[in-house]
């Protein structure tokens, strides 16, 4: 009889905990980590989760301009540049690691998340200034 593989966590490749069993109940048996498809190693972020579509793991409410998941690749790279020039030009040097992370991002998608990530750990008057100049540039003429 086959066995059965037991879940597996992703990130870090231990099981999953399982309702009604204990982690000793688990085979100790490692599994090997292979990504979902593969990168070159000069190309990869650092920050950048390994997955098939970074956008899934971006919650509904965060889905705006280059995190939208109703948007083509070339679309995105353009709000990427516009939002990079904005973090640029409202929060200079403050900025930097966002401003990279976006930069990251128009060449490998895995790197939305920790951008998001570090546009919300920006300064509450630096985030509010940078979307409201994201958000008039992109406001529609209607």
């Amino acid at each position: 009889m086959p066995e059965i593989a037991a879940s597996r966590d992703i990130s870090t490749g231990h099981p999953v905990g399982q309702p009604g069993r204990d982690r000793r109940d688990t085979p100790s048996v490692p599994v090997p980590s292979v990504p979902p498809y593969s990168r070159d190693k000069g190309d990869k972020c650092p920050d950048c989760p390994a997955t098939l579509d970074p956008v899934a793991e971006i919650p509904t409410a965060d889905r705006f301009g280059p995190w939208s998941d109703r948007i083509d690749a070339a679309e995105r790279v353009a709000r990427l540049r516009s939002l990079r020039a904005i973090v640029r030009l409202t929060t200079g040097p403050r900025g930097k690691r966002l401003g990279d992370l976006l930069y990251r991002a128009e060449k490998d998608a895995a790197a939305l998340v920790p951008a998001l990530a570090a546009l919300n750990r920006l300064a509450t008057l630096d985030r509010r200034s940078v979307l409201a100049s994201f958000a008039a540039l992109h406001r529609s003429a209607a």
